[in-house]
């Protein structure tokens, strides 16, 4: 016959567990309570960290797949650059599609593909094959460029002084933050930033309009990253050394020694044969620069003007102008596609290509 006692020893042992299990379970059950947000954030950082692993994963086997079937008319950054006398100057058909309606009529063309001094990263840039009209070009503060009424409808001047007009509206070089637009004038964002210096003249304004992507994000579409006013100069000589091949001294060569801008070296005049309509570089087989426009505005200062802007002139000498009173300049505007996109080949013999 049992203890009654010892019963009763026992079921008052078992309760008192029983209420410490409960107080633990309560005591954890509390914690996580006050910690849910920690613990939802833990995991979704490692949701994030899954798909971030996926979508690498995905791509690598996407290049894999490149390398093992490559499909000889569907070339990236890296293969443009490669053949670059063959592909630069191509037309690109198919970029204004998803531009606005006014600007759908803009044609397009390779200017450049493969990495800038001081990258590696691989991009590519087209840039418009005709001037184009002053309607297209975009306001600031709803402020418009002047027009430059010549009959061309493709030259406008930044103002006429600088109290009015565009100018106005820009500080100057502290306007250009984005260290993707300071790339393209590296030597001169360089030179700035080793010296602690910016400028607030006329010259760094009109640049500073030609490099707000802000106000350019019309051209940009569904495929590209940003678009500007035009090429700057280190772009332009990037790809036209390339284009070309040039080696040595007959490299065409930047450098910045003055807050107000770029200096360049000889050959000064960019090839500009009339008979090559693919050649990005030609500014003489542009309809309606005979009379009506000078050339075109690259988005670059000038180091020998703090009001100068440099520019192509349309024999294809490179060189510089003042940026408000010169009256017959026009714009042939530069845009960047994101980083995945590629040119396919579909007319070998009309060189055209479509980015894809």
């Amino acid at each position: 016959m049992k203890n009654k006692s010892n019963v009763n020893g026992i079921t008052l042992i078992a309760l008192i567990i029983t209420v410490i299990v409960l107080l633990i379970l309560a005591g954890a059950a509390v914690n996580i309570g006050l910690r849910g947000d920690d613990v939802f954030a833990k995991a979704n950082k490692a949701r994030e960290e899954w798909n971030s692993k996926v979508e690498e994963e995905d791509r690598a086997m996407q290049e894999l797949m490149e390398i093992l079937s490559p499909n000889p008319n569907v070339l990236n950054a890296r293969q443009l650059n490669e053949n670059a006398n063959t592909y630069f100057g191509w037309d690109v058909i198919n970029y204004a599609e998803t531009l606005p309606e006014n600007l759908r009529n803009i044609e397009w063309q390779l200017l450049y593909a493969g990495p800038l001094e001081g990258s590696t990263e691989q991009r590519i840039y087209l840039i418009s094959k005709e001037y184009v009209n002053y309607t297209q070009l975009p306001k600031k503060n709803e402020v418009s460029l002047m027009e430059v009424n010549n009959g061309s409808g493709k030259c406008a001047k930044f103002g006429g002084d600088d109290t009015n007009g565009i100018m106005p509206q820009y500080n100057g070089s502290s306007d250009i933050t984005q260290e993707r637009i300071k790339r393209l004038n590296k030597k001169y964002f360089d030179f700035l930033t080793n010296y602690n210096l910016s400028s607030t003249e006329s010259g760094i304004k009109a640049v500073a309009y030609m490099l707000d992507t802000e106000i350019w994000s019309d051209y940009v579409g569904n495929d590209a990253e940003f678009a500007i006013g035009g090429p700057t100069l280190e772009l332009l000589f990037t790809a036209y050394n390339k284009y070309k091949n040039l080696a040595g001294q007959q490299r065409f060569e930047t450098s910045v020694n003055d807050v107000k801008g770029y200096d360049y070296t000889n050959p000064s005049t960019l090839e500009n044969d009339t008979q090559e309509k693919n050649n990005p570089f030609s500014t003489s087989s542009i309809p309606n620069t005979s009379g009506y426009v000078n050339g075109y505005n690259i988005a670059s200062p000038c180091g020998h003007d703090k009001q100068y802007i440099m520019s192509v002139n349309a024999t294809g000498y490179v060189g510089a102008h003042s940026h408000y009173n010169s009256s017959g300049w026009a714009f042939r505007p530069v845009v960047v596609l994101k980083s995945d996109k590629k040119l396919e080949k579909i007319i070998q013999e009309r060189r055209e290509c479509f980015y894809n």
